[in-house]
């Protein structure tokens, strides 16, 4: 998995409702994919576990403080 990109703009939060916030679009693998769907279960609220979870959290973070950086250093 990696962040492909990160932008700021205006979104569509939920029907109606606009708001200023952050896209991040991630690249997943076929099988990275199939892993992360592997080790989810709908119907439990504790999956994936923390550690899958970590796995996809924490390029996202990684990504957003570096292009927040920029943006308000620049």
């Amino acid at each position: 998995m990696k962040v492909d990109s990160c932008f700021q703009g205006i979104f569509n939060t939920s029907g109606e409702s606009y708001e200023e916030g952050w896209g991040v679009q991630i690249v997943l693998t076929d099988a990275e994919v199939a892993e992360l769907l592997a080790a989810y279960d709908p119907k439990s609220g504790t999956s994936p576990s923390a550690a899958v979870s970590r796995e996809i959290a924490r390029p996202i973070a990684e990504a957003l403080r570096q292009k927040v950086l920029v943006v308000s250093d620049g």
